[in-house]
């Protein structure tokens, strides 16, 4: 996760509520993830997948969602491993299924 990211967490936990409504505002006007729907969500280990993903966990027992959680590791920054290790960390504590796939770098200079 970027240091600049993990700033923005206690600003995003202090309007929950209002993300809360937000959330569920636009899931019904949109049409998104019906009652019973399968989720599979993309989370990057950074700030705006995290809150996403916790929106999502908030909601999932009521509207009956199936969270999946999926992390693409490109394998281009150095931090790529421990963003991983976040991501599943967190899907652990959420009880949520988790799946990664790891991707190699494309080669540079060819």
């Amino acid at each position: 996760m970027l240091f600049e990211e993990l700033s923005l967490i206690p600003i995003i936990l202090e309007n929950m509520d209002e993300l809360e409504r937000v959330f569920l505002e636009t899931v019904a006007r949109e049409e998104l993830f019906p009652r019973g729907t399968p989720v599979i969500a993309a989370v990057s280990g950074g700030a705006d997948s995290v809150a996403m993903l916790h929106l999502l966990h908030r909601f999932a027992g009521s509207r009956a969602w199936e969270i999946v959680v999926l992390h693409i590791n490109h394998n281009s920054r150095p931090e790529s491993k421990s963003d991983a290790a976040f991501v599943e960390k967190l899907s652990g504590e959420l009880q949520l299924p988790y799946k990664a796939r790891f991707l190699e770098p494309e080669a540079r200079g060819s």
